[in-house]
């Protein structure tokens, strides 16, 4: 908790937040590039692009023989509803530019083929149903139809439309088509948003506890002091003594308890009485061993600390201890009340 808490006070509850912003970023973006790569890979893609490069059409609407269809794909495909709709770029070295819509549809299939695919114990193929180009650079052309056949198929709602609506339509061609069609685009930006508003709010809270619980501890912290470790030390032998088998076999001896060197106590010191905690490491993680003790007193004064009793407490249960206390004395309060209530835990 403590390293946590350091780690979250150094960097700032808004680069947490940025953080956590940048992961959702990142997140999103390899949705859209995944998308992306699965639709320049369909083959309606590369038998639409290729239909387009050697079309004397295409050529003489971009006037240029070399046509190239690189860049974004946008649309999408549905094997499920049997339909497909695919936008690509068409661009030459002489600057032209415009974009070419491909509508496609399955079919159930006699006999294999490049654009076939299985769908249950069904084969089908994709069957071209329409093509069409437009030319928007240097100046805006009529669209020219290459290729329209009967459909068969209603297109879903959501494919795009050949003129995006608000607020699509104030994008880039080259966004409109990097991003989903047209009715899934709020839903994403939404999606992303709110994801980004939850996770500023959790880092935000996140950071206000671990500031809170960073600025308790520094008021209830016990002064060090090298009787302490003694202390420790000693509770440590006696839990291990009283929790050591019966019969007292090498195999079933108990496992160590390793000191962290982390050497914070939390607690109370009032004259010659203790009761507090430190944070030591077991065979089954990291807890919290609570002493309650009181000092010798010999003639030369006070020497030494002589232990009533120790018990171990998962963090767990003392963090939320700490979180439901309100201030210093409450904490102080509550830890006297774990470390005494421990019994048989002492020193003989």
């Amino acid at each position: 908790m403590r390293l946590a808490a350091q780690l979250f006070e150094n960097a700032g509850w808004r680069t947490a937040a940025l953080g956590g912003a940048s992961l959702v970023g990142l997140l999103g973006g390899g949705s859209l590039y995944v998308r992306q790569r699965t639709l320049q890979q369909h083959p309606l893609q590369a038998a639409a692009a290729a239909q387009l490069r050697s079309s004397p059409e295409v050529q003489r609407l971009m006037e240029s023989e070399a046509v190239s269809t690189d860049g974004f794909v946008g649309g999408y495909v549905d094997m499920i509803g049997g339909t497909a709709v695919l936008l690509l770029p068409l661009h030459t070295q002489a600057g032209a530019k415009g974009h070419a819509r491909l509508e496609a549809e399955a079919q159930r299939a006699e006999e294999e083929s490049p654009l076939g695919f299985a769908l249950g114990a069904d084969e089908y193929r994709w069957s071209l149903r329409h093509l069409e180009v437009t030319k928007v650079l240097p100046a805006l052309a009529p669209t020219q139809v290459l290729f329209d056949a009967p459909a068969e198929r209603e297109l879903p709602a959501y494919a795009p439309a050949r003129e995006p609506a608000l607020p699509r339509s104030l994008l880039p061609r080259e966004a409109q088509m990097l991003l989903p069609v047209d009715l899934t685009l709020m839903r994403w930006a939404t999606i992303h948003l709110l994801t980004i508003g939850l996770v500023a709010r959790w880092v935000s809270r996140h950071v206000a506890r671990q500031r809170a619980a960073t600025a308790l501890e520094a008021l209830i912290q016990v002064p060090a002091d090298p009787s302490l470790l003694e202390l420790r030390a000693s509770a440590l032998r006696v839990i291990a003594e009283e929790t050591a088998p019966a019969s007292g076999s090498i195999l079933e001896a108990p496992a160590k308890i390793i000191v962290n060197t982390d050497d914070f106590y939390g607690g109370v010191l009032e004259g010659r009485e203790l009761a507090a905690y430190n944070r030591v490491t077991s065979p089954t993680g990291t807890v919290d061993l609570f002493m309650h003790a009181t000092r010798r007193s010999e003639k030369g004064g006070m020497t030494g600390w002589r232990l009533l009793s120790s018990s171990i407490v998962d963090t767990r249960e003392t963090d939320e201890m700490l979180d439901a206390v309100d201030d210093a004395d409450a904490a102080r309060s509550a830890i006297r009340a774990v470390a005494t209530r421990g019994s048989g835990h002492g020193e003989a």
